[in-house]
Protein backbone atom coordinates (compact mmCIF):
# COMPACT_ATOMS: atom_id res chain seq x y z
CA UNK A 1 0.00 0.00 0.00
CA UNK A 2 0.86 3.84 -0.88
CA UNK A 3 0.34 6.55 1.18
CA UNK A 4 0.91 10.02 0.62
CA UNK A 5 1.35 13.04 2.50
CA UNK A 6 2.42 16.35 3.46
CA UNK A 7 2.61 20.32 4.34
CA UNK A 8 2.55 23.69 2.93
CA UNK A 9 4.98 24.23 -0.59
CA UNK A 10 6.90 20.89 0.11
CA UNK A 11 4.01 19.35 -0.37
CA UNK A 12 0.74 21.09 -1.82
CA UNK A 13 0.82 18.08 -4.76
CA UNK A 14 -0.59 15.94 -2.35
CA UNK A 15 -3.91 16.57 -3.88
CA UNK A 16 -1.74 16.38 -7.36
CA UNK A 17 -0.11 13.06 -7.06
CA UNK A 18 -4.13 11.75 -5.79
CA UNK A 19 -5.13 13.29 -8.95
CA UNK A 20 -2.48 11.74 -11.44
CA UNK A 21 -2.98 8.29 -9.75
CA UNK A 22 -6.37 8.04 -8.56
CA UNK A 23 -6.07 4.52 -8.06
CA UNK A 24 -2.60 4.01 -6.69
CA UNK A 25 -2.88 5.90 -2.91
CA UNK A 26 -4.51 4.32 -0.28
CA UNK A 27 -5.33 7.28 1.97
CA UNK A 28 -3.94 10.97 2.09
CA UNK A 29 -3.00 13.58 4.39
CA UNK A 30 -2.45 17.02 3.37
CA UNK A 31 -1.58 19.65 5.93
CA UNK A 32 -1.83 23.50 5.07
CA UNK A 33 -2.25 23.62 1.80
CA UNK A 34 -4.58 24.41 -1.66
CA UNK A 35 -6.06 21.82 -3.95
CA UNK A 36 -8.17 21.99 -7.08
CA UNK A 37 -11.95 21.20 -6.10
CA UNK A 38 -12.65 20.57 -9.77
CA UNK A 39 -10.60 17.72 -9.58
CA UNK A 40 -12.44 16.07 -6.48
CA UNK A 41 -14.14 12.91 -9.18
CA UNK A 42 -10.18 12.05 -9.60
CA UNK A 43 -9.84 12.54 -5.77
CA UNK A 44 -12.69 10.53 -4.12
CA UNK A 45 -11.50 6.79 -4.34
CA UNK A 46 -8.61 7.95 -1.68
CA UNK A 47 -9.50 8.63 1.77
CA UNK A 48 -8.31 12.40 2.74
CA UNK A 49 -7.94 13.59 6.04
CA UNK A 50 -7.03 17.39 5.58
CA UNK A 51 -5.60 19.58 8.04
CA UNK A 52 -5.48 23.31 8.47
CA UNK A 53 -4.52 26.21 11.13
CA UNK A 54 -7.76 28.52 11.15
CA UNK A 55 -5.09 31.80 11.07
CA UNK A 56 -3.05 30.50 8.45
CA UNK A 57 -1.53 33.71 7.22
CA UNK A 58 0.31 31.96 4.47
CA UNK A 59 -2.24 29.35 2.90
CA UNK A 60 -5.70 30.63 3.44
CA UNK A 61 -7.77 27.88 5.61
CA UNK A 62 -10.42 28.41 2.82
CA UNK A 63 -8.59 25.93 0.49
CA UNK A 64 -8.89 23.15 2.90
CA UNK A 65 -12.78 23.96 3.42
CA UNK A 66 -13.17 23.91 -0.37
CA UNK A 67 -11.63 20.59 -1.39
CA UNK A 68 -13.58 19.11 1.89
CA UNK A 69 -16.63 20.28 0.55
CA UNK A 70 -15.57 19.08 -2.84
CA UNK A 71 -15.05 16.04 -1.65
CA UNK A 72 -17.91 15.45 0.30
CA UNK A 73 -20.29 16.23 -2.33
CA UNK A 74 -18.53 13.43 -4.55
CA UNK A 75 -18.83 11.27 -1.38
CA UNK A 76 -15.40 10.85 -0.59
CA UNK A 77 -14.15 9.82 2.62
CA UNK A 78 -12.72 12.64 3.74
CA UNK A 79 -11.82 14.53 7.42
CA UNK A 80 -11.16 17.94 8.12
CA UNK A 81 -9.50 19.08 11.19
CA UNK A 82 -8.84 22.95 11.54
CA UNK A 83 -7.10 23.86 14.20
CA UNK A 84 -8.31 27.29 16.19
CA UNK A 85 -5.81 29.87 16.60
CA UNK A 86 -3.09 27.92 14.94
CA UNK A 87 -0.82 29.46 12.12
CA UNK A 88 0.89 28.41 9.21
CA UNK A 89 2.74 25.89 11.28
CA UNK A 90 -0.63 23.41 11.80
CA UNK A 91 1.96 20.49 11.12
CA UNK A 92 2.60 20.52 14.88
CA UNK A 93 -0.74 19.81 15.89
CA UNK A 94 -1.36 16.94 12.86
CA UNK A 95 1.68 15.24 13.59
CA UNK A 96 0.59 15.13 17.01
CA UNK A 97 -2.78 13.66 16.26
CA UNK A 98 -3.28 10.38 18.31
CA UNK A 99 -5.25 9.03 15.62
CA UNK A 100 -3.38 10.29 12.72
CA UNK A 101 -1.08 6.92 11.82
CA UNK A 102 -4.08 4.67 12.61
CA UNK A 103 -6.13 6.24 9.95
CA UNK A 104 -3.57 6.15 7.76
CA UNK A 105 -2.14 2.69 7.79
CA UNK A 106 -6.22 1.24 8.57
CA UNK A 107 -6.58 2.02 5.17
CA UNK A 108 -5.85 -0.24 2.41
CA UNK A 109 -6.28 -0.71 -1.53
CA UNK A 110 -5.96 -4.44 -2.20
CA UNK A 111 -6.07 -4.17 -6.14
CA UNK A 112 -2.84 -4.48 -7.81
CA UNK A 113 -1.70 -1.40 -9.65
CA UNK A 114 1.20 -0.97 -11.38
CA UNK A 115 2.74 1.95 -12.47
CA UNK A 116 4.05 1.86 -16.15
CA UNK A 117 6.90 4.26 -16.08
CA UNK A 118 5.62 7.40 -18.66
CA UNK A 119 6.00 10.53 -19.45
CA UNK A 120 2.51 11.44 -17.03
CA UNK A 121 4.50 9.71 -14.14
CA UNK A 122 7.84 11.50 -14.99
CA UNK A 123 6.11 14.80 -15.14
CA UNK A 124 4.68 14.18 -12.19
CA UNK A 125 7.74 13.15 -10.15
CA UNK A 126 9.62 16.56 -11.91
CA UNK A 127 7.17 18.92 -10.90
CA UNK A 128 6.52 17.66 -7.21
CA UNK A 129 10.16 17.83 -6.87
CA UNK A 130 10.88 21.27 -8.26
CA UNK A 131 8.99 23.23 -6.33
CA UNK A 132 9.37 21.32 -2.80
CA UNK A 133 11.13 24.55 -1.70
CA UNK A 134 8.92 27.50 -0.70
CA UNK A 135 10.68 30.16 -3.42
CA UNK A 136 10.83 27.89 -6.52
CA UNK A 137 7.70 29.74 -8.20
CA UNK A 138 9.72 33.01 -7.70
CA UNK A 139 12.83 31.70 -9.02
CA UNK A 140 11.48 29.87 -12.02
CA UNK A 141 8.64 32.81 -12.80
CA UNK A 142 6.10 30.10 -13.09
CA UNK A 143 2.95 30.04 -12.18
CA UNK A 144 1.37 27.19 -9.74
CA UNK A 145 -1.71 26.81 -12.70
CA UNK A 146 1.38 26.12 -15.48
CA UNK A 147 0.80 22.53 -14.42
CA UNK A 148 -2.90 22.17 -13.83
CA UNK A 149 -5.06 20.13 -15.19
CA UNK A 150 -3.06 16.90 -14.79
Amino acid sequence: WCYVGGLSMGWMWTFDFVARLPDYFASAFPICVWGNPPWSNLLKRSPFWIFHGEDDGVVSVDFSRKMYEALSKEKASVRLTIYPKVNHNSWDNSFAEPDLMHWLFSNKRWELVSLPINKKLIKTLWVCLLFTEKDEFKKTNQKRNDYWPP
